[in-house]
């Protein structure tokens, strides 16, 4: 009967991934006091229970641990314990120091960067100047993260643990758009497994070991006295699973004293099934889900659930060429017709924070008090549309707009990707409310290929879209003249001046200059913001306590953290 009660919970599971719905809710607990009627091989697991005794992550064997070029998620989970960052950010989006310990600019422009002194890579070697330099010039050229350092016109070593960063423009948001970018040591940039100064040293069996990646020495020690050692596994556990590919703490690495475990075993799950069935045995410890993507996997709900926050933002887009759309006045009184926290409660089940502007409340230049002036309301909705001369001229019920002096009926073709069910409802709920004002709407669910394609050629009023925005939330791609993601060809030179008059505004005029940037694009909206989305860390309940995970590191203050795998 158990067996059956598994497949039967991964069918379910797997059926809401493929229809992108939200997390599924089954108790497994319950499940199991089922009668058992057939054999059942193994020990019956209970909540709060590490079945091997050890904390274990998923891994893909097939893909790098490259952190500037690597794009497994499953890599890239672990990476931030193997990789320290340059900046540090915190669950506000704030830089905090990590590698680098200061930043100076006296104009926003040129910058000062301090590294940190005493820190020494795995292999024994110390950090310096000359491996953030290459992390940062091969960040900027290739990978990840190139598109959020575009800025760099230069960067030159100045000192042992100097640097100096020349940008294009003046941007005091900089510190940030280092946060979470990882330093290497010079020389194994392009390593498949580059050589790293985190907290844990990644061990792969030789026949493991990416192509050129093969070290050139044995790794250094890492036992120090046991007075210092962090918190390990049982002897027997150890001695089944060390000669597989394993994380070991650093003893080298500062926080190497306050770690909660010692050694963090890989495993390797590929299929979708096989990884909620190994989470749901306990042989992985923490898995990530995005409730509202395409591969969200709708783990049980007897498991312990975090959120942390997003810089994905859901929002619309419009074509400036529309007859209806290419009106600033008009398109900035439809934002009163997005029910964003309706969206997000009722559609989104909680899994995002409605914003009314395109920076995430968490910020500390978010405006609240102005944001609410702009949130949903039908009544506003048609107030607005009046004051610019769209009315009901000929009493059918329906709005038209005035067009070379004659009411013209207005028809809006809204896009929406078909794949995302989560997409698909939050657009069928705002065509509905944009209707109940008496404007028609044609609601196109595309495939993603006719979605992208529509977009290219213009054949659209409005988009539903989601984008990942850099940490200091530049939405320039999608409002600026040469912007890739400007499918509308919106252009207005106004929204240049105001985003570099924020970007170069020292801090204390910063949030007037904010202010008045958000103010003109409300006001004008080449873009309505919808919200931010949250994403999911999932671990067996009582197992793991004091997480603060943050979308660019899991482990973020990762020495808070306790962890019970006896199962006691």
């Amino acid at each position: 009967m158990a067996r059956k009660i598994r497949a039967l919970a991964l069918a379910l599971c797997l059926s809401v991934a493929l229809g992108g719905c939200s997390t599924l809710g089954i108790d497994f607990e319950a499940l199991a006091q089922e009668e058992d009627e057939g054999t059942y091989v193994g020990d019956r697991l209970v909540l709060g229970y590490a079945a091997d005794a050890v904390f274990s992550l998923n891994y893909d064997s097939s893909y790098s641990f490259n952190p500037i070029t690597g794009t497994s998620t499953d890599n890239r989970l672990i990476m931030p314990l193997i990789y320290d960052s340059m900046v540090v950010l915190d669950e506000n989006f704030s830089p905090q120091p990590g590698l680098i310990t200061a930043w100076e600019s006296e104009d926003g422009q040129n910058w000062t960067l301090t590294v940190a002194e005493g820190r020494t890579f795995h292999d024994g070697s110390a950090v310096t100047a000359a491996d953030v330099y290459e992390s940062l010039l091969r960040c900027r050229g290739q990978g990840i993260y190139v598109s959020r350092l575009s800025g760099i016109a230069g960067i030159s070593i100045t000192g042992d643990y100097t640097l100096a960063v020349a940008l294009y423009s003046a941007n005091y948001d900089f510190p940030a758009l280092l946060g979470d970018v990882p330093v290497v040591k010079s020389g194994t940039s392009y390593d498949n497994a580059p050589v790293g100064c985190g907290m844990y040293q990644l061990i792969l069996p030789q026949e493991e070991q990416p192509e050129g990646d093969a070290p050139e020495t044995e790794p250094p020690e890492t036992e120090p006295p046991e007075t210092e050692a962090p918190a390990s596994e049982t002897p027997a556990a150890e001695d089944a699973l060390d000669t597989g590919p394993r994380l070991v703490a650093y003893s080298g690495h500062p926080d190497y004293g306050r770690l909660p475990v010692g050694t963090i075993y890989l495993k390797e799950y590929r299929q979708a099934a096989d990884i909620i069935s190994a989470f749901e045995d306990s042989l992985v410890d923490l898995v990530l889900n995005d409730p509202l993507g395409m591969d969200n996997l709708g783990y049980g709900s007897s498991n312990e659930i975090r959120y942390f926050n997003t810089t994905n933002m859901h929002y619309l887009g419009f074509n400036a060429l529309g007859a209806f759309t290419q009106y600033p006045s008009l398109r900035q009184a439809l934002t009163y017709a997005v029910h964003r926290s309706a969206i997000v409660t009722d559609i989104m089940n909680g899994c995002a924070t409605a914003a009314t502007l395109p920076l995430s409340p968490l910020s500390t230049r978010y405006n609240a008090s102005y944001a609410q002036y702009f949130d949903y309301s039908l009544e506003n909705c048609r107030t607005a549309l009046e004051l610019a001369n769209v009315q009901d001229y000929d009493r059918d019920g329906l709005l038209e707009q005035m067009l070379g002096g004659e009411p013209v009926d207005i028809t809006l073709r809204f896009l929406v990707n078909s794949d995302s069910a989560v997409k698909v409802a939050a657009a069928r709920k705002i065509a509905e409310d944009l209707e109940s004002v008496g404007i028609t709407v044609e609601l196109q669910e595309l495939t993603w290929e006719a979605y992208l394609t529509a977009l290219q050629e213009g054949n659209f009023d409005i988009y539903y879209a989601e984008v990942k925005l850099a940490p200091d939330f530049d939405i320039a791609s999608l409002i600026l003249e040469d912007g890739a993601l400007n499918y509308g060809n919106i252009y207005d030179p106004n929204y240049s001046l105001y985003r570099d008059a924020m970007r170069a505004a020292p801090e204390n005029e910063r949030q007037m200059q904010a202010d008045l940037y958000y103010q003109y694009l409300a006001q004008t909206a080449p873009i309505i913001p919808i919200c931010f989305e949250r994403q999911q860390v999932l671990t067996h309940r009582n197992v793991i306590a004091d997480m603060s995970p943050t979308q660019g590191n899991v482990f973020y203050n990762f020495t808070e953290w306790t962890m019970n795998l006896s199962g006691e």
